[in-house]
């Protein structure tokens, strides 16, 4: 497993030594190029992580990942963007590089892009960021409040009697219901890593990424840490999310930190 994480590694760097460039000068701009490149960080990330078992190339990967797709993102058309494809949100809200989140949450659509993206999908995405990214000192407000219940009605009406894990993970966090949250999380990783395996058996997912798509599940990483915001007791082991990556992230945020991959931190100072 070694040998194959080291190659992600390499390829994804190589790949990237290759798109930076085009990148940052707009010639490649396309909703679809922001989201390979925040891809390839996120296995450079995740691959060193499993490799070192040290959460700091984990930490620098998100915040290149997530800076990468908010410059990126500034630069697509509103009808182009889909907002339930969220890999680089959920880099983001997993390293607490709040700063990049709350900019992909406003660059974001605001609509179900029905074309690409399912309804249940959209509404998920769309209830955390209203929760969460859209003043969030406000988000338990009755106004602001209702209007989260009411995504999350229509996304039961949309299950049309289908279970989904995740409307129960938002259920519990908008409930505050710590036993809740963490069932549902735990319930959410096996649908996800069901799916993983049915489609990595089609060939819908490249072996090279399955080598660490796998074992680490960043989503999960970033719901963790909205249920901590939230003050919720959680539990010391959840599936596909090692302890040590749910450390504090001390670095400090730099928006410009995909245009050098061989990027190196800052830390913030201290409080």
């Amino acid at each position: 497993m070694s040998s194959q994480l080291l190659t992600c590694v390499e390829n994804a760097r190589d790949q990237l030594a290759m798109l930076i460039p085009d990148y940052a000068t707009g010639k490649i701009s396309h909703f679809a190029h922001a989201n390979a490149i925040g891809l390839l960080f996120r296995q450079i990330g995740v691959s060193s992580f499993l490799l070192s078992g040290t959460s700091e190339p984990l930490f620098v990967a998100q915040m290149q990942a997530a800076s990468s797709y908010a410059f990126g993102l500034a630069r697509v058309k509103d009808e182009d963007k889909v907002t339930s494809i969220a890999g680089c949100l959920w880099d983001a809200i997993a390293g607490e590089y709040w700063p990049a989140a709350t900019a992909i949450a406003r660059m974001s659509r605001a609509s179900q892009n029905a074309d690409r993206e399912h309804e249940d999908d959209f509404l998920y995405v769309a209830f955390l960021i209203m929760r969460y990214l859209q003043d969030p000192s406000s988000r338990d407000q009755p106004a602001r409040r209702a209007a989260q219940e009411q995504l999350l009605d229509r996304w039961q009406q949309v299950l049309d009697g289908a279970l989904d894990p995740r409307l129960d993970v938002c259920r519990a966090l908008l409930a505050k219901d710590s036993a809740a949250f963490s069932d549902g999380l735990e319930q959410t990783a096996d649908a996800r890593q069901r799916e993983v395996e049915q489609k990595h058996k089609k060939g819908l997912i490249p072996d090279e990424q399955a080598a660490w798509f796998k074992f680490f599940w960043p989503e999960g990483l970033a719901l963790i840490r909205f249920a901590s915001g939230e003050g919720l007791a959680l539990r010391d082991d959840y599936p596909l999310i090692p302890t040590v990556a749910r450390a504090r992230n001390a670095f400090a945020y730099d928006a410009n930190a995909w245009r050098s991959l061989d990027y190196r931190p800052a830390t913030n100072a201290p409080a």
